[in-house]
Formats: C-alpha cells, sequence, structure tokens
C-alpha cells in the first residue's frame, strides 16, 4: 500500500486536472488498507498472541468454550420408615432414665465452670482417666446450676507421685463450685510443693486440707461470700509411680465426708476411703471444708497389679454402692482403660434416680508382667 501511495502522488503532480477522482480513489486505498492491516493482526503468526490477547488453545489444553454444567449431586437416600435415629443421648445401661435426662440443658445464670471436663494420660505405668459432669438434676434447670463437682491431677517435682483430689459442692451453698475448684487446686499444688524430695507423712496431709479451708475462706470473702458459700467435701490421693519388686504400690488417701475411692472386685466394687450414707438422713454432712479442715480422716492402702481404683464423687459413687446391675456395668465398662470419649460417656450415664453431677478419676494398675 505504500507504493500504492507514492505511485498516486506522481499521477497527481502531472494531472492536476485530475485531483477530485484522485483524492477519492486516495481514500478508497486508505480504506483497503486499514482492513488488510486488521485481517493481519487478527490472525497474526503461530504461537504469537493476536490483537484479542489470546493464545490458540495448545492441543489437549483448556479452551474458550464454555464450561459444560457439573452433573447433579447424588440425592440423599431417604431413611427408610422405622429405622431408628443415631442415639443422642448417654448410655442407659438399666433402661429408660428419668424425665430430667430428656430434656434439653440449659445455661447458668451467670459463667461458671464448664458443663463437661475430662483428662487422659499415662502417669509412670499408671493409665489415668477423669471426667465430670454436670447432672441432669442441675443442667435441665432455667436457669441452669453450674457444676459443683471438681478435680485435678498433678504429679510431684521429681516424678515419685500421683497427686489426685476431687471435690463435690454442697448443693445448699449458693457458689459451691467455687469452693469446689478452690479445695482441689490448693490440695494438688500444696501436696506436690510438699512432697517434692520427700516422702509422704500425715502431717502433710492433714496440713494440706487447713491450707486448703484457709484459701476458700479467703476467696469467699473477696467475693463477698461468707465461708458457708463455698462448702465442699473433698478426697485427696498420692499414689507411689514407682512399684516395688512384686509389682505393688501404696497408695495414701485424706478424705473429709462422702467423696470416696473405690476398688474393683470382678464385677463389683469395694470402698476404702471416704463417708458411707447410713440412716434416714444419708445425704446430710456433718463435716465439709471449710469449716472442719481438723475432721479429714487418713488412711493407706496397697495397690496390686491389674487393680483398677476409682475416686468418685456420689453421683457415681451411688451408682457403685448399689448392688446389681448399675455397678457390674461400671466393672465391665472400666476393667480396661477406654477411649477418653467412651469414658465421658460411662461418667454422663443415664438412670433414674441418678441426677447429681458426677466425677471420677480412676486409675489403672498394669499387669505384672512374667
Amino acid at each position: 500500500m505504500i507504493f500504492l501511495s507514492a505511485a498516486v502522488g506522481r499521477f497527481l503532480a502531472g494531472r492536476p486536472g485530475t485531483v477530485i477522482g484522485v483524492c477519492t480513489a486516495l481514500v478508497l486505498a486508505s480504506v483497503f488498507t486499514f482492513l488488510l492491516h486488521r485481517q493481519v493482526a487478527s490472525v497474526g503468526p503461530a504461537g504469537r498472541a493476536g490483537a484479542t490477547g489470546r493464545r490458540p488453545p495448545e492441543e489437549g489444553g483448556p479452551s474458550d468454550a464454555p464450561a459444560q454444567p457439573a452433573p447433579p449431586a447424588a440425592a440423599v437416600p431417604a431413611r427408610p420408615a422405622g429405622e431408628p435415629l443415631p442415639e443422642r443421648h448417654f448410655p442407659r445401661p438399666v433402661g429408660r432414665p428419668g424425665q430430667a435426662n430428656l430434656q434439653p440443658w440449659r445455661l447458668p445464670g451467670q459463667p461458671g465452670p464448664a458443663g463437661i471436663c475430662a483428662d487422659s494420660a499415662l502417669v509412670g505405668d499408671l493409665q489415668v482417666r477423669a471426667a465430670s459432669i454436670v447432672g441432669p438434676g442441675h443442667r435441665c434447670e432455667e436457669p441452669a446450676t453450674p457444676r459443683q463437682d471438681a478435680y485435678r491431677i498433678g504429679v510431684d517435682g521429681t516424678g515419685r507421685y500421683l497427686i489426685v483430689a476431687v471435690a463435690d459442692g454442697m448443693s445448699d451453698s449458693s457458689h459451691s463450685d467455687l469452693g469446689a475448684n478452690v479445695a482441689v487446686d490448693t490440695v494438688v499444688r500444696r501436696l506436690r510443693a510438699v512432697l517434692t524430695g520427700r516422702t509422704v507423712n500425715e502431717q502433710d496431709m492433714r496440713e494440706c486440707f487447713g491450707s486448703a479451708a484457709e484459701r476458700m475462706t479467703a476467696t469467699a470473702r473477696q467475693r463477698g461470700l461468707a465461708p458457708e458459700d463455698v462448702r465442699a467435701a473433698v478426697l485427696a490421693a498420692v499414689v507411689e509411680l514407682n512399684p516395688d519388686v512384686h509389682g505393688g504400690r501404696a497408695v495414701f488417701f485424706a478424705a473429709i465426708a462422702d467423696v470416696s475411692a473405690w476398688l474393683r472386685r470382678g464385677r463389683s466394687w469395694c470402698r476404702i476411703a471416704g463417708d458411707g450414707k447410713h440412716g434416714l438422713d444419708a445425704g446430710r454432712l456433718s463435716d465439709f471444708l471449710p469449716h472442719f479442715p481438723s475432721a479429714v480422716r487418713l488412711m493407706t492402702r496397697r495397690l496390686d497389679p491389674g487393680d483398677v481404683l476409682a475416686l468418685t464423687t456420689d453421683g457415681i459413687g451411688d451408682a457403685l454402692l448399689a448392688s446389681g446391675e448399675l455397678a457390674a456395668w461400671f466393672a465391665d465398662e472400666w476393667k480396661s482403660p477406654p477411649f477418653i470419649g467412651r469414658f465421658i460417656d460411662t461418667v454422663g450415664f443415664e438412670a433414674r434416680g441418678q441426677l447429681d453431677d458426677r466425677t471420677a478419676i480412676v486409675i489403672w494398675c498394669p499387669e505384672r508382667q512374667p
């Protein structure tokens, strides 16, 4: 087209009379040039992007064709008529529970302890499981009552002792959940401090309960409460982590009121620490913290290879005390250390008349190796 323009220029120079016709020719030539350039740019050399900025699709690569719609998702088959829904409740070892177990869980009016807490650990050669769950009688109220049970687990600084404590806040104390938590925290921390580098002795055990009483009272007063508002029953245990040559080990208990310790015996349980319930007013306590720290009772037992030791509040202890199906069910469930989820399920069992908060720390001693 450059040559065409030059030729037209020479033509005009020699023939001025033909200006109009030549101008028309120039316009047509310019239009032709513009159209030719657009065609070349749109095609472009192979492998180069054209004016549109797009590469030709490579063989086997993506194309500019519109995406095909995805096939519809497979429909979820309807549940066959009569098929039961998945279980949405804790185990019911002795049949249908009472009405409270069927109610939804509610929240306390004020923030408080979690409704469920749990732990799982291997400490030395001892397997340990622990769980605490607010009971049906407390969680279905509106507003709910905070979980009044508490526990702590620890080890002394030299790794010689497993230290555990369980507390059951008294229902007629307005802030017994606070008292229970302060009690177990103080007992375990204090025992851990005094036992690091020392052996267990009765004086240290007693003084730990005295320290717990003092801290419970001080905490209550800091919050504008009275000692009567934070009352609790407490049990502590110190277990030797290093067995003797026969595989046995000592466990030391300190207890006030009806928080109890149990040994599994076949498909039943034997209470070895803590007060039993007797008489028409079995639920009434005469000793408790922070009022009567000197009432702590001390005892020592031997754990043999294969023993199962359970420390419980009465939400579990009442079930272990009952002879028959329920105690046997717990013995079967805790014959060996379960996965922590199953342990929580067991502690949360549902049974008619069992409405209290429930807490258990269970310790499994290994079988003696041949």
